[in-house]
């Protein structure tokens, strides 16, 4: 996992892979792992259909299962974020 510090907050933004693609059975032990290292809130940046080509569909749910908020604003592949991301 890579980090960012934000200054004067103490918080960091942390960056990963979408959790549980390798192999998907991890899933679950994945974000268990991610909420133990502290982190309150996933954010998914994978579009819904990639969810389902990924196998992950569940990572919503599960993420909330496992104690974090889980917010999705999908990027579509290869497109920098437009006006609707930087609104929601």
């Amino acid at each position: 996992m890579d980090y960012v510090t934000i200054p004067g907050s103490g918080g960091r933004i942390g960056l990963i892979a979408c959790p549980g693609t390798d192999p998907p059975y991890l899933l679950a032990p994945e974000l268990r792992a991610l909420r133990e290292w502290g982190v309150e809130v996933l954010v998914g940046l994978v579009e819904t259909e990639e969810l389902k080509i990924l196998s992950v569909t569940d990572l919503p749910a599960l993420a909330v299962d496992a104690g974090m908020a889980y917010l999705h604003l999908p990027i579509p592949d290869m497109c920098p974020p437009g006006r609707e991301f930087e609104k929601r």
